[in-house]
């Protein structure tokens, strides 16, 4: 506790650092944003463990003024998203942790599919229709089809949470699938986040269209 007092003490009960990790954590879960999340939860996780007077704790400040400068970045960006439509479940007032949410949203001149599942304790998220939905979603590309396509796949961890990532490139390098495995601290709580993008509005409203009938026939 001597810690967390005289953190207090020296930045006040509400030091910018705690809010920016806070502000940065919040805002990853409203965009979707693993990497934004993670972020926040490591400059928390730095504000707790190094004590404020000593020589290193340069490094936490620093930690923190870059995460400034994502989350003004994120915040303009935000201005050019729209979120179109989204099919979800509530428990109570809120939505559910470990059922899927999909998002049918437009930024910067793509359309975005965009599928979440927040916490599951299993090696695989569970199915709950998604596999039938990126079915829809792989189908309605043949130019090229979803098969022609590259992967690319990759890992890295940030502080304890670990981050798979997979890719999935035409050959001119344009981003058509973006899937985020991302690790709890390293424990069995995961999550997941799959992105589609579609360049064409009469696609992506076909698509969303044959969604939204998938999943209210498995209600």
């Amino acid at each position: 506790m001597r810690k967390e007092y005289d953190l207090a003490n020296e930045l006040g009960p509400q030091n910018w650092l705690d809010v920016v990790a806070g502000e940065a954590v919040v805002l990853g879960w409203f965009l979707k944003d693993v990497e934004l999340t993670m972020a926040g939860t490591m400059l928390a996780e730095s504000v707790a463990k190094v004590h404020f007077d000593r020589d290193d704790f340069f490094r936490v400040e620093a930690q923190a003024l870059n995460l400034v400068k994502v989350i003004e970045e994120k915040k303009k960006s935000q201005s050019l998203v729209l979120f179109m439509d989204e099919i979800c479940e509530y428990e109570g007032k809120n939505k559910s942790l470990n059922k899927w949410e999909y998002s049918l949203i437009l930024s910067e001149g793509r359309y975005q599919i965009m599928m979440l599942m927040p916490e599951y304790f299993d090696r695989e998220p569970p199915d709950g229709g998604k596999l039938k939905v990126e079915e829809i979603i792989r189908e309605s590309f043949n130019n090229p089809a979803f098969g022609e396509l590259i992967k690319i796949e990759d890992s890295k961890m940030m502080g304890v949470q670990k981050m798979d990532t997979t890719d999935y490139y035409t050959h001119d390098k344009k981003l058509i699938c973006h899937k985020v495995d991302f690790d709890h601290e390293c424990k069995w709580k995961r999550g997941q986040i799959v992105t589609y993008y579609i360049d064409d509005y009469a696609q992506s409203i076909t698509v969303w269209t044959k969604i939204r009938a998938t999943l209210d026939q498995k209600k």
